[in-house]
């Protein structure tokens, strides 16, 4: 059966330990008192965990808040097919989740009219989007009908300048700082917590992850507002940097608070690759496993490939596929070793394919090669070798040694 490469749910499916700082994460945010609105970022690299412990934390949260007034707002730019425009999106379905609080009869009608604020305040948004895309397009089209077929947005524009109509006289009288105050000035009268949790904001494409901070910094910085934002700060800074500002100072200045995902101990990231390797090797003849060979194999050479949760499921997942296609009688350690230079080293990988008699060449035939031809086979396995990268090339050739033995 394959490694689910989803998020935990819940700390009965905690295999690494991380339950311990997911609950105190998710206490100190049910602690947080705060009448403006607070950014907090869960900072670390792909695959380091960032969505289960985010859900882990959630967990804690849903058990001890009693409080029906804080509302928590999983947001997933991800889930959305149009992402053009983040900040209306977000602001739509920020209205559907007030509206779906569970309040007594009078605070209803001031959840509602929050929603419709919400609603109005998103068209107002997006108008002003569609505006500044026109001022934008080229001036020289040849005709109405070309613009209308050459610009995508033509129809949803439509759609909503259609509901923005219904609201015209609101939208026509006050300006939009004077919206976000109705909306702030209603939150505060009902007493709303508001934690809205946005994960993957590294996954999206440089545009859209502006969007997103200009969302979080600008646009939706309400009253007794939580973001909780998880993402690859580095990889988030580089896409600022295109920005024409310097993108970590940036982000140190709409990020109030900075949480790094725990550092996940060796030796819990082995136990689990060790656990789900032994499923891997269970069909291959106990007499074909070489112990001294794995072990030099793996400690010299694989082990420096294993860094994260995900690159344990992306190889265990690999193997489990592939030992299918392969014969019984095949090494299952050189099997394991060739398979991990695929997975991690790829561009190394499909060289060896097209430089076969580098890598199946006997001791007897390389000893009777002269000088010249020994100098030549050394320079095609060094070029190889390199194009895994410098922080790989160790490994690679300690792969490759344990290989040929």
């Amino acid at each position: 059966m394959f490694i689910n490469d989803n998020p935990i749910l819940s700390s009965s499916e905690d295999r690494l330990k991380r339950s311990k700082f997911s609950k105190q994460f998710g206490k100190a945010l049910l602690k947080l008192d705060h009448s403006g609105s607070i950014v907090i970022g869960l900072c670390g690299p792909w695959g380091s965990g960032k969505s289960s412990i985010l859900n882990l934390a959630l967990e804690e949260i849903t058990k001890t808040n009693k409080d029906k007034k804080h509302i928590v707002f999983k947001f997933n730019p991800w889930n959305y097919v149009d992402q053009g425009n983040l900040i209306s999106i977000f602001l739509t379905e920020l209205a559907k989740e007030v509206r779906k609080t569970n309040l007594k009869e009078k605070a209803r009608f001031a959840l509602n009219s929050l929603s419709k604020k919400l609603i109005i305040y998103s068209q107002f948004l997006s108008l002003l989007v569609y505006v500044n895309q026109v001022s934008n397009l080229h001036p020289t089209l040849a005709s109405m009908a070309t613009f209308i077929l050459s610009v995508k947005w033509i129809p949803q524009f439509i759609k909503d300048l259609a509901e923005a109509v219904k609201n015209k006289t609101e939208i026509k009288t006050k300006t939009l700082e004077e919206l976000k105050n109705d909306i702030n000035k209603r939150i505060k009268d009902i007493g709303l917590k508001i934690t809205v949790v946005v994960d993957d904001i590294d996954r999206l494409s440089d545009e859209e992850i502006r969007q997103m901070f200009q969302l979080i910094k600008q646009s939706a910085n309400f009253t007794s507002v939580t973001y909780i934002l998880a993402f690859d700060d580095k990889q988030v800074a580089k896409v600022l940097d295109k920005s024409s500002f310097n993108g970590r100072e940036y982000l140190e200045k709409i990020v109030q608070v900075h949480f790094q995902v725990p550092f996940l101990a060796q030796d819990l990231l082995e136990s689990y690759f060790f656990e789900e390797m032994d499923k891997v090797i269970k069909p291959f003849p106990q007499k074909l496993w070489d112990n001294k060979h794995w072990g030099n194999l793996y400690y010299d050479g694989v082990q420096n490939f294993i860094k994260s949760i995900r690159h344990v499921k992306r190889f265990v997942n690999t193997l489990k596929f592939n030992v299918s296609l392969v014969p019984d009688e095949i090494n299952p350690v050189d099997f394991i070793g060739i398979e991990s230079l695929r997975v991690f080293v790829p561009e190394i990988y499909k060289e060896i394919g097209k430089n076969e008699d580098l890598f199946t060449e006997t001791e007897s035939s390389y000893s009777r090669s002269n000088s010249s031809e020994k100098d030549s086979k050394k320079v095609r396995l060094e070029k190889i070798i390199e194009l895994g990268g410098e922080e790989n090339k160790q490994t690679v050739t300690n792969i490759f040694r344990e290989l040929s033995a």
